[in-house]
């Protein structure tokens, strides 16, 4: 404070020099506590509780036992208290015992009106000031306000959701924030009331950890032992002996601590620990334990930034502290007891319990890291004085889960609010006086939520669209057969042939069978031997290492080894060419694959389905396809039937397309008119399902209402349209092509019962191919797959 500023009246009034930060103010009052002067240092910092310290008593604002005069306070203390020496005596304050200070008179402020005053946005039952009381002269006081930890870090948080609880899970404090979705108009009210009343916790990540670790350290001291893998500090007054029982360890400093080390770092963070120390006491003293000591332990105590457990100076209680900060007191009247007893540590992820004589003391769950770097140390620590005899340390630790990080993350929401809000806990233990408390931080994350539940239903939308692609659907007699054939087949290691027209969904039976099969976790790698260039081939399909070829920079897994453990489908396997058959031929038959360039071979292991659009028997006679490859592939067959031949079919799949394309164009469900569902069913659909599925995408779009009408409808070439875009001569000579019954079956024989191919050798649409059909009964499943006729 300075000095030259003191009023006149004050100039014969001696003051005690007062060192401080910031964190207290110092006012002169007379004796009926009304205002005189204030140190100027701090106007600016509390001007609001300035303020009101000019226009309230000291009587209005904080709870003094006396009626309206200072002197009542001093004239009722005992003659040997130091707070009643006269003015004249303060220089002999040298001579005065040590702690004299704490026999001064404070008095905690009144809650509601201080608060009212620097702390609007805050309600609370706990009293944020302290008044300490010097009489100057019967007339003049000097008062020292000092703030509570709790005060000077709500002045940090003005604009903060918090609330305090107390270890019974009921609010003392809280700020105005915390209550206005409730919809309470007054906040006062919420004091009082359980927190889990009012909301609801979500711990989002949790893991189990596993409850046996590994013995790190087992110390049992017997009196023929030798070797001591605890190192004492450099501590002159301290004593480790040896007895028959135990180490015998006594600090007779009368000022400093003595530290017990292990040599060997102790890891915390992502363990799981369990830490027991039997010990006996002849007066009650507690080794203290220190957890991931700090490196600056020449200039501080070691546990200035880590764990600490140990005992209350002048209570028979046990505190735990992290970062010197008090973050749960916990009851242990037996403390001081003489005799052997036993604390244990135990850590399972983030909780942490512990033990004193087998009884729980006290438990503590944590929510934030260290925010700066510690040791892996482990230390034990002796009081000025204390003795103690250590009987047996042992330290089991294991590998943890659940290490301590950001990404641990509560979540909260009000029951019964107005409108659903959604938070972020953050979660301190701590201690006011002697009381435990819970500091409940709430960040407000609705809107990330909001946007969370809008990327899970997307996520569905997308999920609902792929599993539509597993789905193999249909309800005619063909295809209920189909399905439930390729469920029986799909659990087998059987190599499938699939054998169908161009977008009759040999892909999507190919994925049915996947994703009923146990390697459905597997991938689901796809190759398409049509579009393969024949150069890369063998390198796409068997991977290569550096220098195979021109341009190979590094290695590269094949296709065949990114399918291990899954299913491959190769799609229009007559494609491939007769070289790439044999070493196909060769990985079946092994399993065993070698990339380009490479002279190791190497496992694999998967389901291989393999189709095509022409008939196999046709690939066979047409040398496209080697005849001891066939028969490895085909130990199960599956023909597909074209859509015309199964049109019961095609209002199912209309409408399951319908529902594809509404998710994907963000659009209603909507109808299909009974005409456009006509026109649909009459349909020859040359191009199979997928003609359907692009027909119905695009009536989607173009649809300009809630129902498809058959003007929606864009079809490809109808038989009608086949014909008028035929020439005269065209006609003429097709009505004059007669087709006889040998011919036919000989074209169908060569085609394996292709009717497209058929139709191109003919020179006839495949109508009149369907006609003749029909007009001869023949079936051109007879004709399929027969390579040997």
């Amino acid at each position: 404070m300075k000095t030259d500023d003191f009023p006149d009246s004050l100039s014969g009034c001696h003051f005690i020099e007062i060192a401080g930060v910031g964190d207290r103010i110092v006012i002169v009052s007379d004796e009926k506590g009304r205002f005189c002067w204030v140190d100027n240092s701090v106007i600016h910092t509390w001007s609001r509780l300035v303020e009101l310290l000019r226009t309230q008593t000291l009587f209005d604002l904080f709870d003094l036992p006396c009626n309206g005069n200072l002197n009542d306070i001093f004239e009722a203390l005992p003659i040997s208290n130091p707070a009643r020496i006269s003015n004249n005596h303060l220089a002999d304050s040298k001579d005065w015992p040590t702690g004299w200070y704490r026999e001064w008179p404070t008095y905690p402020s009144k809650p509601g009106k201080v608060e009212s005053a620097i702390a609007p946005f805050f309600i609370t039952k706990w009293p944020l000031l302290k008044l300490a009381i010097f009489r100057l002269s019967p007339t003049r006081f000097a008062s020292i306000i000092s703030f509570r930890g709790l005060m000077t870090w709500l002045s940090q948080n003005e604009n903060r959701i918090i609330a305090f609880c107390n270890k019974e899970g009921i609010i003392t404090s809280l700020s105005a924030l915390f209550a206005r979705p409730t919809g309470v108009e007054n906040p006062v009210s919420l004091l009082g009331r359980k927190i889990s009343e009012l909301m609801k916790f979500s711990k989002t990540s949790s893991s189990k950890d596993e409850e046996n670790c590994a013995v790190r350290l087992v110390l049992k001291w017997k009196s023929t032992d030798t070797h001591f893998p605890l190192h004492l500090s450099e501590n002159g007054d301290a004593e480790l002996l040896t007895p028959k029982e135990g180490f015998k360890w006594t600090n007779k400093n009368s000022s400093l601590y003595s530290y017990l080390e292990w040599d060997k770092p102790l890891y915390i963070d992502n363990h799981s620990i369990d830490i027991s120390i039997n010990y006996s006491s002849d007066d009650g003293s507690f080794p203290s334990i220190i957890l991931r000591g700090s490196l600056l332990h020449e200039f501080s105590s070691p546990d200035t930034l880590g764990y600490a457990l140990t005992s209350t100076i002048n209570e028979k209680t046990v505190r735990f502290r992290k970062s010197c900060v008090n973050v749960r007191v916990m009851n242990a009247a037996e403390r001081t007891k003489t005799g052997q007893h036993e604390i244990l540590i135990r850590k399972r992820g983030t909780s942490w319990t512990f033990f004193y004589n087998g009884e729980n003391i006290g438990d503590y769950e944590e929510h934030l890291p260290f925010s700066m770097e510690t040791s892996n140390r482990f230390l034990l620590y002796l009081r000025p004085g204390e003795s103690v005899n250590l009987h047996e340390i042992t330290i089991r630790s294991g590998k943890s889960n659940s290490p301590i990080d950001k990404n641990s993350l509560t979540t909260a929401w009000y029951v019964n609010a107005p409108e659903v809000v959604h938070y972020h806990v953050r979660m301190e233990d701590g201690v006011v006086g002697n009381e435990n408390y819970t500091l409940y931080h709430f960040h407000d994350i609705t809107p990330f939520m909001r946007n969370i539940k809008e990327l899970n239903e997307e996520r569905d939308r997308l999920g609902r669209l792929v599993s539509g692609e597993t789905q193999f659907i249909g309800q005619s007699e063909k295809m209920v057969a189909i399905r439930e054939e390729a469920r029986k087949t799909a659990d087998s290691p059987l190599s499938i042939l699939i054998e169908g027209e161009t977008g009759t969904g040999k892909e999507v039976l190919a994925r049915f069978i996947h994703a009923n099969s146990s390697v459905s976790d597997g991938p689901f790698v796809r190759i398409d031997c049509a579009s393969l260039p024949e150069t890369l081939l063998e390198s796409e399909l068997f991977g290569h290492e550096a220098g195979a070829f021109t341009g190979a920079i590094g290695s590269r897994p094949g296709l065949f080894e990114k399918a291990h453990g899954g299913t491959v489908f190769l799609d229009e396997v007559g494609n491939l060419p007769l070289s790439a058959q044999a070493k196909l031929l060769g990985v079946l038959e092994s399993g065993e694959i070698q990339r380009l360039g490479g002279r190791s071979t190497i496992k694999v292991r998967f389901r291989l389905i393999s189709a095509s659009n022409e008939s196999f028997s046709y690939l066979l006679k047409a040398k496209r396809l080697r005849e001891d490859l066939y028969f490895r592939l085909n130990q199960h067959r599956f023909v597909l039937p074209p859509l015309r031949e199964r049109g019961e079919d095609a209002p199912i799949l209309a409408h399951h397309f319908l529902e594809t394309a509404c998710a994907v164009n963000r659009k209603q469900l909507i109808q299909i008119s009974k005409p456009a569902m006509q026109q649909l069913v009459s349909h020859a659909w040359p191009g199979n399902i997928r003609e359907l599925r692009n027909v119905m995408y695009r009536a989607v779009v173009l649809c300009n209402s809630n129902t498809i009408t058959a003007e929606d409808l864009t079809l490809y070439e109808s038989d009608k349209d086949q014909k008028q875009i035929k020439t005269g001569t065209d006609r003429k000579n097709s009505r004059r092509t007669i087709i006889d019954k040998e011919k036919l079956t000989s074209v169908l024989h060569e085609t394996g019962g292709n009717l497209l191919y058929t139709a191109e050798k003919l020179n006839m649409s495949r109508t009149k191919i369907y006609r003749l059909i029909r007009k001869h009964k023949l079936n051109p499943d007879e004709f399929r797959d027969r390579p040997f006729d």
